[in-house]
C-alpha cells in the first residue's frame, strides 16, 4: 500500500475537517471504488464489491460529516491494519 494513502486514511481519521476533496478522491479510487458525476457538483463513490455508495460535493474542504461516512463505510480502519 503506497505510503501516500496510508497517511491520508490517518488523516482522514486525525484531522476529518482539513480533507480536500482531491485527497478524498484519492483514497477511495485506492481502496477501490469507482467515481462518477452526479448532478452539479456532486460525485458518486461506488464500490463495486461491497455495493457501496456515498455522494460527495466538490467542495474545499470536504464537510467533515462526509469524511467520517467514507471512513466507516469504506472499511478505511481496516486498511490501516492491513498495511502491516
Amino acid at each position: 500500500m503506497p505510503s501516500k494513502l496510508i497517511k491520508l486514511i490517518q488523516k482522514m481519521k486525525s484531522q476529518p475537517v482539513n480533507i480536500s476533496f482531491e485527497e478524498l478522491s484519492y483514497v477511495l479510487l485506492h481502496v477501490g471504488c469507482e467515481r462518477n458525476e452526479g448532478k452539479g457538483s456532486h460525485y458518486l463513490f461506488y464500490h463495486p464489491t461491497t455495493k457501496v455508495r456515498l455522494t460527495v460535493p466538490k467542495k474545499k474542504p470536504v464537510k467533515t460529516c462526509y469524511i467520517r461516512q467514507a471512513y466507516y463505510l469504506f472499511n478505511l480502519e481496516e486498511k490501516l491494519s492491513e498495511k502491516d
